[in-house]
């Protein structure tokens, strides 16, 4: 098990949930150690909800659906071992659904009920709809994003923590929803 240990305000602190670079949305971090490993235990064991929102690319032919594409190895990129849907991976499974369209985008809400690497934007990418802005999975998408358009919206932890975290939109995604046209003022 690997632990990333940071120093804040002269406090040690164990991240316990972590996201992808240029993912933004909730992080969890543990100030005592002995709350790492329960807190880990109960993100595995599905006692945890994770949900994100993704700005991907086009509009989805489905309101919802269920991903269960296995991840594993699948190949290079850039000479890179890459990620991808692969019939010898690791179970992984999303319910994806549409909360807006808008112009030639949609908005998507994902939870997923694993936890691999790249999960969402493995599972959109090989839906045909692409994270925007997503510049390892996203081959051939527009880039209309300053960065990845994923966000961790919320994470919910069953017994015994009981827990809800939240992060709201960051002002870069809200703009850009504004720009396709996927706010709630929006045209969508």
């Amino acid at each position: 098990m690997q632990w990333h240990i940071v120093r804040w305000a002269g406090t040690f602190m164990w991240a316990v949930h972590q996201l992808d670079a240029d993912t933004s949305g909730v992080l969890v971090f543990a100030r005592r150690r002995e709350l790492v490993a329960p807190l880990k235990t109960a993100m595995a064991h599905h006692a945890a909800r994770k949900e994100y929102l993704a700005w991907v690319a086009g509009s989805p032919g489905w309101e919802k659906i269920c991903h269960a594409g296995a991840i594993g190895p699948a190949g290079e990129r850039r000479g890179v071992p890459s990620l991808g849907v692969t019939p010898d991976g690791r179970a992984a499974r999303s319910t994806l659904r549409v909360a807006r369209r808008g112009r030639d985008a949609a908005l998507v809400h994902a939870r997923i009920h694993t936890g691999r690497t790249h999960q969402v934007r493995i599972h959109l990418s090989d839906l045909g709809h692409a994270v925007l802005g997503d510049d390892w999975y996203g081959d051939g998408v527009e880039d209309r994003a300053e960065r990845q358009a994923l966000h961790a919206v919320r994470l919910v932890l069953g017994p015994p923590f009981d827990r809800t975290f939240e992060s709201p939109i960051p002002p870069d995604l809200s703009r850009l929803s504004a720009e396709l046209g996927l706010s709630e003022c929006g045209d969508a």
